[in-house]
Protein backbone atom coordinates (compact mmCIF):
# COMPACT_ATOMS: atom_id res chain seq x y z
CA UNK A 1 0.00 0.00 0.00
CA UNK A 2 1.02 3.49 -1.18
CA UNK A 3 1.52 6.04 1.90
CA UNK A 4 -0.06 8.38 -0.55
CA UNK A 5 -3.29 8.79 2.14
CA UNK A 6 -2.05 11.30 4.31
CA UNK A 7 -1.12 13.60 1.41
CA UNK A 8 -4.75 12.92 -0.08
CA UNK A 9 -6.51 13.95 3.02
CA UNK A 10 -4.72 17.37 3.19
CA UNK A 11 -5.17 17.60 -0.15
CA UNK A 12 -9.13 17.37 0.48
CA UNK A 13 -8.48 19.46 3.33
CA UNK A 14 -7.05 22.40 1.41
CA UNK A 15 -9.51 21.66 -1.38
CA UNK A 16 -12.65 22.47 1.15
CA UNK A 17 -10.66 25.55 2.66
CA UNK A 18 -10.31 26.69 -0.67
CA UNK A 19 -14.39 26.01 -2.02
CA UNK A 20 -14.83 27.93 1.71
CA UNK A 21 -12.81 30.74 0.72
CA UNK A 22 -13.92 31.24 -2.83
CA UNK A 23 -17.44 31.77 -1.79
CA UNK A 24 -16.13 34.31 0.77
CA UNK A 25 -14.34 35.98 -1.72
CA UNK A 26 -17.57 36.85 -3.68
CA UNK A 27 -19.42 38.24 -0.82
CA UNK A 28 -16.23 39.89 -0.75
CA UNK A 29 -16.18 41.71 -4.18
CA UNK A 30 -19.76 42.56 -3.10
CA UNK A 31 -18.76 45.01 0.01
CA UNK A 32 -16.20 46.59 -2.47
CA UNK A 33 -13.57 46.34 0.60
CA UNK A 34 -9.75 46.39 -0.84
CA UNK A 35 -8.00 44.90 2.21
CA UNK A 36 -10.53 42.06 2.66
CA UNK A 37 -10.13 41.34 -1.43
CA UNK A 38 -6.27 41.22 -0.31
CA UNK A 39 -6.26 39.46 2.87
CA UNK A 40 -8.96 36.61 0.50
CA UNK A 41 -6.31 36.24 -2.34
CA UNK A 42 -3.04 36.29 0.34
CA UNK A 43 -4.70 32.91 1.49
CA UNK A 44 -5.65 31.44 -1.50
CA UNK A 45 -2.27 31.61 -2.78
CA UNK A 46 -1.26 30.18 0.22
CA UNK A 47 -3.70 27.47 0.05
CA UNK A 48 -2.51 27.31 -3.58
CA UNK A 49 1.35 27.17 -2.75
CA UNK A 50 0.76 23.89 -0.70
CA UNK A 51 -1.78 22.34 -2.64
CA UNK A 52 1.47 22.79 -5.30
CA UNK A 53 3.61 21.76 -2.18
CA UNK A 54 1.23 18.40 -1.95
CA UNK A 55 1.24 17.63 -5.64
CA UNK A 56 5.19 17.30 -5.91
CA UNK A 57 5.24 14.87 -2.77
CA UNK A 58 2.43 12.95 -4.73
CA UNK A 59 4.96 12.51 -7.56
CA UNK A 60 7.66 11.83 -5.46
CA UNK A 61 6.00 8.70 -3.73
CA UNK A 62 4.31 7.75 -7.05
CA UNK A 63 7.75 7.38 -8.45
CA UNK A 64 9.60 5.54 -5.69
CA UNK A 65 6.93 3.06 -5.80
CA UNK A 66 6.74 2.98 -9.67
CA UNK A 67 3.55 3.89 -10.22
CA UNK A 68 4.74 6.56 -12.40
CA UNK A 69 7.93 6.15 -14.26
CA UNK A 70 9.95 9.59 -14.43
CA UNK A 71 11.95 8.62 -17.51
CA UNK A 72 9.27 7.64 -19.52
CA UNK A 73 6.08 10.06 -18.48
CA UNK A 74 3.12 8.30 -19.64
CA UNK A 75 -0.26 10.06 -19.45
CA UNK A 76 -2.50 8.59 -16.86
CA UNK A 77 -0.76 5.80 -15.39
CA UNK A 78 -1.67 6.96 -11.87
CA UNK A 79 -5.41 6.83 -13.49
CA UNK A 80 -4.42 3.57 -15.11
CA UNK A 81 -3.00 2.52 -11.42
CA UNK A 82 -5.98 3.59 -9.65
CA UNK A 83 -8.05 1.75 -11.50
CA UNK A 84 -6.73 -1.64 -10.97
CA UNK A 85 -7.27 -0.82 -7.23
CA UNK A 86 -10.45 -1.20 -5.15
CA UNK A 87 -13.30 0.99 -5.46
CA UNK A 88 -13.85 1.13 -2.00
CA UNK A 89 -10.16 1.76 -1.05
CA UNK A 90 -9.57 4.64 0.85
CA UNK A 91 -7.47 6.01 -1.68
CA UNK A 92 -9.65 5.79 -4.61
CA UNK A 93 -12.45 7.46 -2.68
CA UNK A 94 -10.06 10.30 -1.78
CA UNK A 95 -9.06 10.89 -5.30
CA UNK A 96 -12.89 11.31 -6.30
CA UNK A 97 -13.60 13.26 -3.35
CA UNK A 98 -10.66 15.77 -4.03
CA UNK A 99 -11.58 15.22 -8.20
CA UNK A 100 -15.16 16.71 -6.73
CA UNK A 101 -14.04 19.18 -4.73
CA UNK A 102 -11.26 20.47 -7.46
CA UNK A 103 -14.55 20.67 -9.94
CA UNK A 104 -16.36 22.64 -7.35
CA UNK A 105 -13.39 25.45 -7.20
CA UNK A 106 -12.92 25.63 -10.93
CA UNK A 107 -16.93 26.37 -11.45
CA UNK A 108 -16.77 29.23 -8.13
CA UNK A 109 -13.21 30.38 -9.29
CA UNK A 110 -14.99 30.80 -12.88
CA UNK A 111 -17.69 32.72 -11.60
CA UNK A 112 -15.56 34.53 -9.76
CA UNK A 113 -13.68 36.22 -12.61
CA UNK A 114 -16.62 36.59 -14.02
CA UNK A 115 -17.85 38.92 -11.46
CA UNK A 116 -14.13 40.77 -11.19
CA UNK A 117 -14.35 41.26 -15.16
CA UNK A 118 -17.43 43.32 -14.64
CA UNK A 119 -16.59 44.92 -11.71
CA UNK A 120 -12.94 45.77 -13.60
CA UNK A 121 -15.01 47.10 -16.27
CA UNK A 122 -17.48 49.19 -14.30
CA UNK A 123 -14.28 51.13 -12.63
CA UNK A 124 -12.70 51.82 -15.92
CA UNK A 125 -16.02 53.02 -16.84
CA UNK A 126 -16.45 55.59 -13.88
CA UNK A 127 -12.72 56.28 -14.18
CA UNK A 128 -13.42 57.40 -17.86
CA UNK A 129 -16.22 59.53 -16.94
CA UNK A 130 -14.00 61.48 -14.35
CA UNK A 131 -11.39 62.16 -16.64
CA UNK A 132 -14.15 63.36 -18.74
CA UNK A 133 -13.09 60.92 -21.59
CA UNK A 134 -15.36 60.08 -25.05
CA UNK A 135 -16.65 56.68 -25.26
CA UNK A 136 -16.17 57.57 -29.23
CA UNK A 137 -12.58 57.51 -28.86
CA UNK A 138 -11.73 53.82 -28.07
CA UNK A 139 -9.70 51.36 -30.23
CA UNK A 140 -9.88 47.48 -29.86
CA UNK A 141 -6.99 46.20 -27.58
CA UNK A 142 -4.69 42.70 -28.73
CA UNK A 143 -6.94 40.65 -25.58
CA UNK A 144 -10.73 42.20 -27.97
CA UNK A 145 -11.18 44.80 -25.12
CA UNK A 146 -11.25 47.95 -25.83
CA UNK A 147 -9.72 51.44 -24.14
CA UNK A 148 -9.80 55.00 -24.27
CA UNK A 149 -7.85 57.21 -26.80
CA UNK A 150 -6.99 60.39 -26.21
CA UNK A 151 -8.20 62.77 -29.18
CA UNK A 152 -4.45 64.23 -29.49
CA UNK A 153 -3.16 60.51 -30.48
CA UNK A 154 -5.81 60.01 -33.37
CA UNK A 155 -5.29 59.98 -37.11
CA UNK A 156 -7.96 62.39 -38.12
CA UNK A 157 -5.43 65.09 -35.94
CA UNK A 158 -1.77 63.94 -37.68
Amino acid sequence: MLPLIPVLKRNKELLTLLLELLAQERSVFASRDTKEIENVTIQKKDIINELELLEQKQYSILTKFGVINPKKPIAGAFKAWLDTQESTGEIYILVEQCESLLLKCKSKNSANERILSTLRRRNESMLEILKGQNKKHRVYTATGASKPVSSKHTIGNA
